[in-house]
């Protein structure tokens, strides 16, 4: 069975964020391989990093994609709509650019496996903030229970039911087809669009808890597994150690919900993903932050 990492990287900027973190994963003795899906024009800068196992090209050209209303949607949105197509493993861990390694990620592939689904994630069961606290609203008018999903980690695994993986992603092809009516929101309406109708950007955590409920599969809870924390200005890095144990989801949604601060939790095993939050330069210098620290502690070039 092939096993592997998949990223998106839509843009020369990912790209180079996926390599530093494939450099991530290698202090820790991770060698999974890891793909990316790139455009055509970046196919060549892709390939000239040399650390990719596979480099995919988006089809640019499929019909759906002209039904996307901004470069957010096209590049970020549209794509995990259909990565199943594009996955080149038959196990695999599907993790956003802005990630850095900070530990072995080896239960994490366990955690997921043992839930013997074919599409897995984290996130929680019930957050009343999700989706811009309208979540409640949206669930009675579906008569439905969504999950609150995180889209920074995917899990695929085809030998656990390839039928089941394909409707999957028919619900997530649904709600991506039928976002305003089902009453999902949109966002980022300070970025720039190229679209006349300037509805803002869909998010793909809500499409993705949509086909989760119906699919009735369950989630990796953010307070129970191990599987991904959040660096939001400075909030992890500057008590920072490794391994970690600090569960910053709850900044993170506070955050998200511009509430405020909260505690994190203390988990019982090291929490091995680092997701990097923030916008610009202060984004840029969290990552700089944490891979002086992980070349650091790992004794790195």
């Amino acid at each position: 069975m092939s096993m592997g990492y998949f990223q998106i990287a839509l843009g020369r900027k990912y790209i180079d964020e996926s390599s530093v973190f494939v450099w991530s994963l290698r202090q820790f003795k991770d060698n999974h391989p890891v793909s990316v899906l790139v455009k055509k024009e970046d196919y060549d800068y892709a390939l000239s990093k040399n650390i990719f196992d596979k480099v995919v090209v988006l089809y640019e050209s499929d019909p759906l994609f002209s039904l996307c209303d901004s470069n957010h949607d096209k590049y970020c949105i549209f794509p995990r709509v259909i990565m199943l197509k594009y996955v080149p493993y038959s196990e695999c861990i599907v993790i956003d650019t802005d990630v850095f390694c900070t530990h072995s990620p080896d239960k994490v592939w366990e955690s997921f496996r043992d839930k013997g689904q074919p599409f897995n994630c984290i996130g929680m069961y019930n957050d009343p903030a999700f989706h811009w606290s309208n979540i409640n609203k949206i669930n009675k008018k579906l008569e439905m229970n969504i999950l609150c999903v995180h889209g920074g980690v995917f899990y695929l695994n085809k030998n656990f039911g390839k039928e089941d993986l394909e409707t999957f992603f028919l619900h997530v092809l649904y709600a991506f087809l039928n976002y305003d009516n089902l009453g999902f929101l949109r966002a980022f309406e300070e970025r720039e669009f190229d679209s006349k109708t300037d509805k803002g950007a869909m998010t793909d955590e809500i499409m993705f808890g949509y086909a989760m409920s119906k699919m009735k599969f369950t989630l990796l809870d953010f307070s129970l597994y191990s599987v991904m924390t959040f660096e939001i200005e400075n909030y992890l890095i500057k008590e920072m150690s490794f391994p970690n144990y600090r569960q910053t989801h709850k900044e993170y949604c506070l955050f998200c919900a511009s509430l405020g601060k909260d505690e994190p939790i203390i988990m019982s095993d090291p929490i091995p993903f680092v997701h990097i939050y923030g916008y610009g330069h202060q984004k840029e210098d969290s990552s700089k932050k944490m891979k002086n620290l992980i070349k650091n502690h790992c004794g790195a070039s």
